[in-house]
């Protein structure tokens, strides 16, 4: 996990725009994968901001992530990379992160080998550092006027440090572990499963998008359920449900939650839908 600041006062600490698109294209690049003549790339990227930030985007939010998609999707089709699914970014709050951090998610759908390349494994989460002037290129800095309009450079993004390892030193090479090793790193993950009604589908990525938007990964086409109403995913070898700001809450239970550990037999209610998630 890479930890920096933005340098600055005032308003030049908060997170920008083109920042992120940046960032997202850098993280795109650190954990892209060559094979058989084509090149893999991560297609889930979740962006986490501290509090302020995430209340100055709240209101802008779905048209944010969509246009970093757009940003994304360009950069993938000028390269020719190959993506693992569906191409998604979303935006969720940390109340860990101070004002001038964020963090970035990148997992990906399809299933592969496990990699151990320094301390960065397959779904780890990097927070890296802002700047107060943004990275540039020969090309110049990336513009948040441009990403206002959906037509950003993918160039100028930044470069970091090496990543010390979290535990132990770590080989910069393809590693088999085994499952008691792979559960230390958080690697080993069981596949969530989300029920409503007579309809079940199975997940095997780390985190699970329930809402009304195309991209949702368990979608609810009913109006009483925001567009990125909550996530599943792992924390602490634990299933948790995270509210994502939604307009109508989530509730566990019987419980409105904004974060909770989901146990079996729990229920789950989002929007009226009444829903049973667990592991298998």
């Amino acid at each position: 996990m890479k930890i920096g600041q933005r340098r600055g006062k005032g308003s030049k600490l908060y997170v920008q725009p083109a920042e992120l698109a940046r960032k997202l294209v850098k993280e795109m690049e650190d954990h892209k994968v060559p094979r058989s003549g084509r090149v893999l790339v991560r297609n889930r990227y979740t962006i986490f901001l501290c509090p302020d930030d995430y209340r100055r985007f709240r209101d802008k939010e779905d048209v944010l992530a969509e246009k970093l998609e757009r940003h994304l999707a360009k950069y993938v089709k000028a390269k020719k990379y190959d993506l693992a699914g569906e191409l998604s970014v979303s935006i969720d709050v940390d109340p860990d992160l101070s004002l001038g951090y964020f963090g970035i998610l990148a997992e990906r759908d399809a299933v592969m080998p496990v990699e151990v390349m320094g301390a960065s494994g397959p779904g780890d989460l990097t927070v890296r550092p802002t700047s107060a002037a943004g990275p540039t290129s020969a090309a110049g800095p990336t513009s948040a006027a441009g990403l206002a309009s959906g037509d950003l450079s993918a160039s100028g993004a930044a470069t970091a440090g090496p990543v010390p390892p979290a535990a132990g030193k770590l080989s910069s090479s393809t590693a088999v572990l085994s499952a008691t090793e792979a559960s230390r790193l958080g690697l080993a993950r069981q596949t969530i499963v989300i029920r409503a009604g007579a309809r079940e589908q199975e997940f095997t990525q780390g985190q699970v998008l329930i809402g009304r938007a195309k991209e949702a990964d368990f979608r609810i086409d009913d109006p009483e359920v925001s567009r990125r109403h909550a996530m599943v995913l792992w924390s602490g070898g634990e299933l948790v449900i995270r509210d994502l700001d939604s307009t109508n809450g989530t509730m566990v239970n019987g419980r409105p939650v904004t974060s909770a550990v989901v146990r079996p037999g729990d229920q789950v209610m989002i929007g009226g839908h009444r829903l049973v998630i667990e592991a298998r």
